[in-house]
């Protein structure tokens, strides 16, 4: 099963991981999406993150974020 997790990384050393999360933020839940789920980007638009998705080949989704990131960004 894919899934989708998030990692901050040290802009002045990319080898030092910051922060990253404990439990996957996008996974598969319902019988149709099957067990394959992949990102392809993440947008940042008026405050609110846009994470892009396919599904299986045959779909694509969008997963909106109403400030999980900034709340993330204030805590490192």
């Amino acid at each position: 099963m894919h899934k989708t997790g998030w990692v901050v990384f040290s802009k002045d050393d990319p080898t030092k991981i910051l922060a990253r999360c404990e439990k996957p933020i996008l996974e598969s839940q319902e019988n149709w999406e099957g067990h394959i789920l992949f990102t392809e980007s993440i947008v940042e638009y008026e405050g609110n993150w846009y994470l892009h998705y396919g599904i299986m080949d045959k779909f694509i989704g969008v997963a909106v974020s109403h400030g999980l990131i900034n709340d993330l960004k204030k805590n490192l």
